[in-house]
C-alpha cells in the first residue's frame, strides 16, 4: 500500500511505467464474514465427532437416532 498526498498523477504515471498496477479498495467496517466454506459434510461430521469424544461414525449415528 502506498499513499501520496501531492502529485498523485505523476506518482501514478511513474508507477505505471514501472509495470505496477493501481488497485482500488475501500475499508469495510462490518467485521469478518465467511464468504466460502470449503469444509465438506464429512469433514464437519468428523469435527463434531471429535468434539463429542466419539471415534467412529457409528456411535455418532446411534447417539443422533436415539
Amino acid at each position: 500500500m502506498f499513499y501520496c498526498e501531492e502529485k498523485k498523477a505523476q506518482v501514478r504515471d511513474a508507477m505505471r511505467k514501472c509495470g505496477l498496477r493501481e488497485l482500488n479498495f475501500r475499508f469495510d467496517f462490518e467485521g469478518s464474514k465467511v464468504i466460502f466454506d470449503a469444509v465438506s459434510r464429512d469433514g464437519r461430521l468428523a469435527h463434531i465427532q471429535r468434539q463429542n469424544g466419539h471415534r467412529s461414525g457409528i456411535s455418532f449415528a446411534a447417539k443422533v437416532s436415539s
